[in-house]
């Protein structure tokens, strides 16, 4: 990894964040896809109570037609948090309720996933709630307007007013991938929100929300009938593929590169970060990982930054480093699956500190870094960090 930072300081935090690209569960039973073009990801456990649900749409925020920023999360929002053809949304709340089941969406830069869990005893009452979500969607403008509402309130109140370190890696982002598909939030910006019509989401459901742009993942107590009905019932959305979106190709960053946003704060929030072609699968992607947890391993007291920043001299909550990008980080102790990406980025996240000790911090936040991309780790550092790792992870 180079030594080459986009850095970006607010009077609140400083956040280095990074992003879990999660590979798909190894199916472990298979059957025969004729009416949808991708196979499913099964993973059956007989015993289990309950039945999973994913269906990913290959589609995400780098699809978001320019001006329309935040169009796909929008959609997404619109399917699981909305009305459908057949009942309202406090309809189908009430429907859930007795069920103890649920639904929801998630929409990343390349990935959209309907996700859903029901008790094996609930399956005829939740199956067609799931699927008139996905099939049927009303597209109301009560709904819109409720979600855009929630939308512009993260844009224009938390993330500039109360959530100095999610400003502080937003801004990191959209530098860096800054001129690509990946060049902004997934939230997508106030006035595109705005912009947005109840006819761009039903084009972009149309366009996207396809029978040959899904994978079907299922797991738990499921069986091949309900695989054969989920697949029957999906290969009724309309046919095609969107062209798929180029792999963003981020500009070169040259030496140090900061940004600063101005803020009346007594703390400041660090977010610094680079992006790197490493992906998980390859060789690379281990070692570093072993590194990237000497130092900082999310949410984890034994990071050399941790240690130097807070431990020794208390000037904050907490100092990470991610080799991936790392999705809503401040609200998670583990990353987030189904947010799978083609380029990642590395980033140091150092958490608010007193603005009086603010360049302290980001000098030694460099300290710590420097020495381990020039000299790596000790023999007994990275056994260390090996053997916690290998206990560690799932």
């Amino acid at each position: 990894m180079k030594g080459h930072f986009c850095v970006f300081l607010c009077a609140a935090a400083f956040a280095f964040h990074l992003h879990a690209a999660v590979a798909p569960v190894t199916a472990s039973a298979t059957a025969t896809v004729t009416s949808l073009s991708n196979a499913p990801v099964l993973l059956p456990v007989a015993n289990d109570p309950t039945i999973s649900f994913r269906l990913w749409f290959k589609v995400g925020a780098q699809d978001d037609p320019a001006g329309k920023q935040g169009l796909a999360a929008l959609t997404a929002a619109m399917l699981t948090e909305g009305a459908t053809r057949k009942n309202t949304y406090e309809q189908i709340l009430d429907r859930l309720f007795p069920l103890a089941s649920s639904y929801n969406a998630s929409s990343s830069v390349e990935m959209t996933v309907i996700s859903g869990r029901t008790h094996k005893d609930n399956l005829a009452d939740f199956y067609p709630l799931l699927l008139d979500a996905v099939l049927a969607p009303a597209f109301k403008q009560e709904d819109l307007d409720r979600l855009k509402s929630r939308t512009l309130n993260l844009l224009e109140t938390t993330l500039r007013f109360s959530s100095d370190e999610e400003l502080g890696k937003a801004v990191l982002y959209n530098q860096i991938f800054a001129g690509t598909p990946y060049g902004h939030i997934t939230s997508g910006t106030i006035e595109s929100v705005k912009s947005i019509t109840l006819d761009d989401l039903q084009k972009f459901y149309t366009a996207h929300f396809t029978r040959d742009n899904v994978v079907i993942g299922l797991g738990g107590g499921y069986d091949a009938a309900l695989l054969a009905r989920l697949q029957a019932d999906l290969a009724t959305l309309s046919a095609g593929a969107p062209a798929l979106v180029p792999a963003p190709k981020p500009k070169a960053i040259h030496g140090l590169e900061v940004t600063l946003v101005e803020k009346n704060a007594a703390s400041t929030a660090i977010s610094m970060g680079f992006p790197i072609a490493v992906l998980r699968g390859s060789k690379d992607w281990y070692a570093l990982a072993i590194a990237n947890s000497w130092l900082g391993e999310h949410r984890n007291s034994s990071g050399r930054l941790y240690n130097v920043i807070r431990e020794a001299r208390g000037l904050n909550y907490g100092d990470y480093t991610y080799l991936e990008h790392f999705p809503n980080g401040g609200m998670r102790f583990l990353p987030p699956q189904n947010v799978g990406r083609r380029q990642q980025i590395f980033e140091i996240w150092i958490r608010p500190v007193p603005n009086d000790a603010r360049h302290f911090a980001l000098r030694a936040a460099l300290r710590e870094f420097q020495p381990l991309v020039q000299h790596g780790l000790t023999p007994e550092e990275f056994a260390l960090k090996k053997n916690f790792l290998k206990k560690y992870v799932l």
